[in-house]
Parts: C-alpha cells; sequence; structure tokens
C-alpha cells in the first residue's frame, strides 16, 4: 500500500516537472541589451556640462587677455608719465634708451610675474574649487584633485608676460624720442584746437563756457579718450555679456516645461494598455486629460547620411490631439503648426546640427539596422533634448507596422504635496514602469543648468574688477597729466567741487560713451559666446533681456563714480604753488 501511495506521488511529482519543463520551453528568448556609458542620464548630463564649461573657456580668456592688455599699458604709461624726471636725469647722466627701456621692462617683468603666479594659483585651484563644488549640488563626485595644466600655464604665462612687456615698451618708447632736457621739465600742455562741434553754431553758442572746455578737452587728449572708450567699451560688453549668458541658460528649463510642454506628468507602461482599467486609474487620480504616444530611441542622420544626432521620435495614438500637450510651434515667429497623420516635424537643433530643413530628407536608424527616410514637413521650437514627430500614417508607411502606445501624457492638477501619492498609486498598478512629474524633471534641469550660474558670476566680477582698474589708472593719468592745468583753475578762484566738476565731466562722459559702444559690442559678443557655447543636448537662443542692459550700465556708472570719488582727494591735495612752480 505505501509503495503503491509512493509511486503515485512520484508520478505526480514528474507531471508536474515536465509541466514546469514546457513551461520553461515555451518561453521566448531574451533579448539582450548592453548600455555602456553613454546610455547613463547622470553620465551623459555630466559629460554635457563639462563640455558647456569648456566651450565658454574657450572665448573668454581671448577677451580678457585683451583687456587685461589695455590695463597693462595704462599701467606703465602712468609710471612712466609720472618719472619724466627720474628718465631724463639718467639721459643727461648718460644711461642710453636700451638701459633705461631695461629698467623698466625688469620692473613690469617682476611685476608681471608675481600676478602671472597670482592669476596661475587662483586659476588652477581658486576659480575651478568654486566651480566643482557648485556640481557636487547636483552630481556624485569623487573628492576634487587639482591638477597643474603646465602647457596651459606656459601658454597663458607667455602670452600675458608678452603683453606687458610690449606695452610697457611702447610706453617707454615716446617717452625717451625727447631729449633730456624737456624729460625734465614739465609736459607741456597740448595747443589748444578748434573742434567740429564749434561749427555747429547754434549749438555751440548755447552750450556753457564749463561745457565747452570739456568738449575741447575730450578731443585734445584723443589718445587717452579713445583708451577709455575701448577699456570701459570691453568690460561693459563681458558685464552684459555675463548676464546675458546667465539668463539665456537660466530660461531654458522655463521655456521647454512652461511653454513647449503642455502636460506635467508622463507615465510609462510595460505594454500598451488604454483600456477601461487604466483609465479609471487616472480618473481616480483626478487626472482629466491625456493622450497615449510611443516613444522610439532613434539615430537621426542628414540627408547624406554623413551626420548624426540621437533623438527621440514621438508617434501620437491621436494625431489632432498632439498639439493639446506638446506647442508645436515656429520659434522665431510663434506661428502655431496643424499636426496631421502625415506629419514630420523635428525640433530646431536637429535642423541646425543636420543642416536640413523642410522639403529634406531625414533618415532614422534604431537599435537594428533598419533605417527609414522621412520628408520634413516643419521645423519646431524646441529647447531640451531632439525630437522627431510622426503621424500615424506616416509612421505606418515608414516602419511597416501601428506605433504601440506605452506613453501616456496628461495633465495634473495635483499640488506638490500630492505629486508623490499620485505617482505611487499609478506605480502601484504592474503594469506601470515608472510616473514622472514635470516639475520634479523641472527642478532637477534647474540645479544641473543653474550651476553654470557660478561661472557667469566669475566672469561678471572679473570683468567688473577690470573695468575698476581700466578706469582708475586711466583718471590717475588724466590728473597726473594736468597737474599745472588743475592748479592754475584752484588759484583762479575754482572751488574743490569745482575742479572736481571739471575733471570728473570728462571722465563721466567717456565712460558713458564706452558705456554704450559696450552694449552694442556685448549684443555681438553674447551671441558669439552662446553659439559657441552650444551642446547637442540644449538649444540656447541669445534673447538678451532688458534688466542685462540696465544691470551693466548701472555697474558700469557705479564703477566710475566709485573711482571719482577716490580721486577727489587726490584733486584736494594738488598743491597750488607747487604745481606751478617753473622747474627752471
Amino acid at each position: 500500500a505505501n509503495l503503491s501511495k509512493a509511486q503515485s506521488e512520484f508520478a505526480d511529482a514528474a507531471r508536474k516537472l515536465d509541466d514546469a519543463q514546457a513551461d520553461i520551453d515555451a518561453i521566448e528568448s531574451p533579448s539582450w541589451y548592453v548600455l555602456d556609458r553613454s546610455k547613463n542620464v547622470g553620465a551623459q548630463s555630466h559629460i554635457s556640462d563639462a563640455e558647456r564649461i569648456e566651450r565658454i573657456a574657450q572665448v573668454f580668456p581671448l577677451i580678457f587677455f585683451l583687456v587685461a592688455a589695455l590695463v597693462a599699458l595704462t599701467t606703465m604709461t602712468r609710471m612712466v608719465e609720472e618719472e619724466r624726471l627720474m628718465i631724463g636725469t639718467m639721459k643727461a647722466l648718460g644711461y642710453g634708451n636700451r638701459a633705461i627701456t631695461r629698467k623698466y621692462l625688469l620692473y613690469a617683468a617682476m611685476s608681471g610675474t608675481l600676478g602671472i603666479a597670482v592669476g596661475l594659483a587662483m586659476g588652477n585651484f581658486a576659480f575651478p574649487g568654486v566651480i566643482i563644488n557648485a556640481y557636487t549640488m547636483v552630481y556624485a563626485l569623487p573628492p576634487l584633485k587639482f591638477r597643474f595644466h603646465v602647457w596651459y600655464a606656459v601658454i597663458s604665462s607667455v602670452l600675458m608676460l608678452a603683453g606687458i612687456l610690449f606695452a610697457t615698451y611702447a610706453a617707454c618708447r615716446s617717452s625717451l624720442r625727447e631729449v633730456p632736457a624737456s624729460l625734465m621739465r614739465p609736459k607741456a600742455p597740448k595747443s589748444g584746437k578748434r573742434i567740429f562741434l564749434e561749427k555747429i553754431r547754434p549749438l555751440w553758442r548755447r552750450m556753457k563756457f564749463s561745457h565747452k572746455v570739456t568738449a575741447r578737452n575730450l578731443l585734445l587728449y584723443k589718445k587717452r579718450f579713445f583708451m577709455t572708450v575701448i577699456g570701459v567699451a570691453g568690460c561693459t560688453a563681458l558685464l552684459l555679456t555675463g548676464f546675458g549668458i546667465r539668463d539665456c541658460v537660466g530660461n531654458v528649463v522655463d521655456k521647454q516645461y512652461g511653454g513647449i510642454f503642455q502636460y506635467n506628468l508622463m507615465a510609462v507602461r510595460y505594454q500598451e494598455d488604454t483600456g477601461s482599467e487604466w483609465e479609471e486609474l487616472l480618473r481616480e487620480n483626478g487626472i482629466e486629460e491625456w493622450t497615449c504616444a510611443e516613444y522610439l530611441s532613434q539615430k537621426a542622420w542628414d540627408s547624406g547620411e554623413s551626420k548624426s544626432v540621437s533623438a527621440t521620435a514621438v508617434i501620437p495614438q491621436d494625431d489632432s490631439r498632439l498639439s493639446d500637450f506638446i506647442r508645436l510651434r515656429d520659434a522665431k515667429t510663434g506661428e502655431e503648426y496643424e499636426f496631421t497623420s502625415q506629419s514630420v516635424f523635428i525640433t530646431r537643433k536637429m535642423s541646425e546640427l543636420l543642416h536640413i530643413g523642410v522639403g529634406d530628407t531625414l533618415t532614422l536608424t534604431g537599435s537594428g539596422e533598419e533605417r527609414v527616410s522621412l520628408t520634413v514637413s516643419a521645423v519646431v521650437e524646441n529647447y531640451i533634448s531632439t525630437y522627431v514627430y510622426i503621424g500615424r500614417d506616416a509612421f505606418r508607411e515608414a516602419f511597416g507596422r501601428e506605433p504601440v502606445c506605452r506613453v501616456t501624457l496628461a495633465r495634473s492638477d495635483a499640488t506638490a504635496q500630492e505629486r508623490d501619492a499620485v505617482a505611487e498609486h499609478l506605480l502601484a498598478d504592474d503594469n506601470t514602469m515608472s510616473a514622472s512629474f514635470n516639475e520634479n524633471v523641472r527642478e532637477s534641469f534647474d540645479r544641473m543648468i543653474g550651476k553654470v550660474n557660478y561661472v557667469v558670476y566669475v566672469l561678471i566680477v572679473s570683468a567688473g574688477a577690470l573695468a575698476f582698474i581700466v578706469l582708475y589708472n586711466l583718471i590717475n593719468i588724466n590728473i597726473a597729466e594736468r597737474q599745472r592745468e588743475i592748479a592754475t583753475i584752484k588759484v583762479l578762484g575754482f572751488y574743490d567741487r569745482e575742479v572736481a566738476a571739471y575733471i570728473y565731466r570728462e571722465n563721466t562722459i567717456s565712460a558713458l560713451l564706452g558705456m554704450l559702444a559696450g552694449l552694442v559690442l556685448g549684443i555681438f559678443l553674447c551671441h558669439f559666446v552662446v553659439d559657441t557655447a552650444q551642446v547637442d543636448a540644449v538649444m540656447f537662443y541669445p534673447d538678451i533681456p532688458a534688466y542685462a542692459f540696465g544691470l551693466a550700465a548701472l555697474l558700469t556708472i557705479v564703477f566710475t563714480v566709485l573711482v571719482n570719488g577716490l580721486l577727489y582727494f587726490k584733486l584736494r591735495r594738488i598743491d597750488m604753488a607747487g604745481s606751478m612752480k617753473a622747474i627752471e
């Protein structure tokens, strides 16, 4: 009896094993996907950020070098002008021009080398530390290891030192042309000349005497006038570019998730399921508006298949409803496009990268070897990532199948506190792979792109410091060269405030003209920098807001007023009797 019972149990177990084996044999062979680092969102984001910083770094050093060369020229010009008596004495004692020039070149080389050493330390350790520490708020990065780039250091040091020495040589050359007797006397004031404003009689007659003097002085000292205008223009352009980049980069997220994407919830399903159960689940969470689509990861090629970009193909279940959830419009005119079953829309970034437009052929390749060709019917506005929007009929003709709509785009009125609960409720369904709100993605992009602001702040502070130095040096030279003139008008009864206004008026007009020129130059510079800093994943439009112009202009004015205020005390200390004494 026990034997027969055991045999019966063995037979049942064998049947179960056979059934299990049959189930195993019925399983289809799985598809393997090998994903490298390029498919990781975090890695790709970090690579894009690094590329963005690298491209910005390719542009600004040249601009700062030119402005720094101007600073060196003004500084050494000021030094040589203040030491005219010493240069004349050395020439009278028999020193040659080369020996005198060597003295100032040695001074410039020593001070320049010290400045270069400080700059290399800050450029290799301080500034990178600020920027990298900002990015640690977004990425989990290993401890920062500073690496001294010898080649970069040599190139930047040689270029900067060469610029300083050339500026010093230029400043010395003009003074050394004079004879010792001339150098040992104060520099003779320039002869006054008629200016073009005097030919405009109605205007000239209505100008005050002090304003006429200012106009003549501005055009009398042309070199200093143009140096001030050029220096201030360069710094103002840098300031405007910094503010423009900050706004351009910072507004990308708002434009994409506030202007283009009209949905705020995306749910991805394992299998296509648009039945009543899914619809009921959406309504249970307060979602009344949604549409479904298929999202395909593709590689888009240009007409000649010589260049490609990664793109996402979007095929809606209902062609007429796609525009309700994704705004399809022209980036320049804002014209809304009608999306039909035959439409093939590409984003502007893809159009620029592949150099294709309306009527051109776009080739798409997926994970396999299949290649499909589509004719572009419109180019639409987009800022983050690249997309191809394909109508159902166009998709069916190209791919030979119906779209599998596993992605749901929806609008939810859930508050910030309710979003997690809604997402968890949707994820509780076994067929839901993921559910995410745009607000969460938006916050992530905000943190990621917002870190570029730290680079911009460094640029703005550096540009402001250069503007201050340029103005201080040039105004100081102006006062040093005209001490006898200033002393004369003080003897004639001008009060300290009137003397200050006499000098400040010229400085302010030069700075304002430089500021206006810088605002115009900054527009082109900002466009150039933004175009250079472009990356494939993000579209930047260099639309400089009005407040950026106001801030750049305001900072320039503040620096001018601050420098004028600092030099007011120098004007007060000018000795009237000593300045007017003849050197003989």
